[in-house]
């Protein structure tokens, strides 16, 4: 099976994607321990292994990151190799433990296409809501300024259609649905 891969917007819907595929599909997403909170509390399945990892790539980018004046995370970055050795050492391991797993990074934006090189066909899942939920939810959970929101928002959603347009499974996120519902829906997806 080709791994999954789950990202949107922050506040977009990932973590409830990301988890019932775990919970109920039998899809390794976050080795654990699966980190919960008060804005969390069935927690964020987010594979702690594959966040660093990914940092790596963005942490070469700090100097810059520091002088910006929105302080928003680069879109478009140029990876250091030790990024490409780690994923591909991690993505070896994953492959070689598990028989169906994925990983859910709402923050990956920037490596989209470095990971393409990785992968034949991967299962990519994008989470959407409507813009002002997610603003909303920005600007009140994470304390974004409005205007760097709005433009974090519009880089990552123009970075998805560059990037994902054509490759990827969108899941609106917008309303309410019942969880076995949204199961069914996933299914669909990814079989």
């Amino acid at each position: 099976m080709n791994p999954i891969i789950v990202t949107g917007a922050p506040h977009s819907g990932t973590s409830v994607i990301a988890r019932l595929l775990q919970t109920k599909m039998d899809v390794m997403m976050d080795e654990g321990p699966i980190r919960a909170d008060e804005y969390k509390p069935l927690g964020y399945y987010e594979d702690h292994r594959v966040m660093e990892i990914n940092n790596i790539a963005y942490y070469n980018h700090l100097d810059k990151l520091q002088k910006q004046e929105d302080k928003s995370l680069p879109i478009d970055i140029q990876v250091p190799p030790k990024w490409a050795i780690e994923f591909a050492k991690w993505l070896v391991y994953r492959n070689s433990k598990y028989k169906k797993w994925g990983w859910k990074d709402p923050v990956c934006g920037g490596l989209f296409q470095h990971m393409h090189q990785f992968f034949d066909n991967p299962i990519w899942i994008v989470c959407k809501r409507r813009d002002e939920d997610v603003l909303k939810s920005l600007i009140e959970k994470e304390k974004f300024p409005k205007a760097v929101a709005a433009k974090g928002l519009r880089a990552f959603q123009n970075l998805i259609a560059k990037q994902l347009d054509g490759k990827c499974n969108y899941i609106d996120m917008s309303e309410y649905v019942e969880e076995k519902e949204l199961v069914k829906l996933i299914d669909k997806v990814i079989n």
